[in-house]
């Protein structure tokens, strides 16, 4: 048995293709992932992967809807993201594979410049 701690892992992410993971893989990434209120991503898409993220706890705002707890959000391949949180939240966000240069900047949502 090993034990560890969410707080040893890089921005939440235990399972992937990451030095520091539970289980290094590049068929699919597990993070819990913990934000606090006006914390927000910038928009993104993965041209290879699906992202779905399963709220625990908090408010959340994906493109223009909002979430809350036991929603969950599923962005497809190729699918502008921008990601903020309204209120103190967990996320587990999972995608079906793990390749880390698939993340592209996108403006289709909100442009913060």
């Amino acid at each position: 048995m090993r034990h560890f701690n969410i707080k040893n892992f890089d921005r939440g992410w235990i399972i992937g293709n990451f030095d520091n993971s539970v289980l290094k893989t590049e068929d699919f990434e597990l993070g819990i992932k913990n934000y606090k209120s006006g914390e927000f991503n910038p928009n993104h898409l993965h041209k290879l992967s699906k992202e779905i993220n399963f709220i625990v706890s908090g408010i959340v705002k994906f493109n223009e809807e909002y979430f809350g707890a036991g929603d969950v959000v599923v962005v497809e391949e190729n699918e502008c993201s921008f990601f903020e949180c309204i209120e103190d939240c967990c996320i587990v966000v999972a995608r079906n594979k793990s390749i880390s240069t698939d993340k592209y900047e996108c403006k289709e949502y909100r442009d913060w410049e």
